[in-house]
């Protein structure tokens, strides 16, 4: 090429920088968020469920612990019911027990008497209350005796003696057509035999004397010690025809 050669040349531009070095370094920067976000999503993802696992968890404990207190509550409700049904029982069994054991000793619990005079004298007594003859004579647990008289014309009357010889007339009854005179009574040598006889066959107190009872012209009733009543009858002239033993 001539130095003098007038055409313009033509230099080539430089080419602008290209900015690729750029672009990646953004992609560098920016790729990493995403993953960081994921991550942050689920640890929080974590936490929220562990603390809805937590917070079952409690509920679960609570509701198993409820249902356990129930349990107890119910268990314990039912054995205080059956200690107290058991007490029920012990006392119903013990009250019972206390009123066969008052039965048994009422019954053999002596009365009436086992000496010919004091039995005499109750009838003295109800003699002086009523008028009539002394048929019968009956000893009572309290102490007291009734004793029934018959007059000639069939009138009745029950005299009640207290253990002090206090006599009262509690019950009279006129005759009627049926009513006859008694053929044998309880006066004092009557009684007198009677109890002599039956005590000789028969350990205990006389507790009934009478008379014209139907079959024999007389019967006496004897408490033994050991609370058996043994029945007599005898004759007009006190011997022993029958036994009658109640136990």
């Amino acid at each position: 090429m001539s130095d003098h050669d007038n055409t313009p040349q033509t230099h080539a531009s430089p080419e602008p920088a290209t900015p690729a070095t750029t672009e990646p370094a953004v992609e560098r920067a920016s790729a990493p968020t995403k993953p960081r976000r994921k991550r942050g999503l689920w640890i929080a993802g974590g936490v929220v469920a562990a603390a809805l696992l937590a917070g079952g968890g409690v509920a679960a404990g609570a509701a198993l612990a409820d249902v356990d207190d129930d349990d107890d509550d119910h268990v314990a409700s039912s054995s205080q019911e059956g200690d107290a049904g058991s007490a029920d029982d012990d006392r119903d069994g013990d009250d019972r027990d206390g009123a066969d054991s008052n039965d048994s000793a009422a019954a053999a619990t002596p009365y009436g008497s086992d000496t010919a005079p004091a039995i005499v004298d109750i009838a003295e007594a109800a003699r002086a209350a009523a008028e009539g003859d002394v048929v019968s004579i009956d000893a009572e647990r309290d102490g007291t005796w009734e004793v029934q008289l018959e007059t000639a014309a069939g009138d009745e009357s029950e005299v009640r003696v207290t253990p002090d010889g206090t006599a009262e007339v509690v019950a009279t009854e006129a005759a009627d057509g049926d009513d006859r005179t008694p053929e044998h009574v309880l006066d004092a040598d009557t009684i007198t035999s009677l109890v002599e006889a039956a005590l000789a066959d028969t350990e205990g107190t006389i507790i009934e004397l009478g008379s014209d009872d139907g079959r024999t012209p007389y019967d006496v009733t004897v408490l033994t010690g050991d609370g058996r009543t043994v029945e007599l009858d005898l004759t007009t002239d006190f011997a022993i025809e029958s036994r009658d033993t109640d136990d």
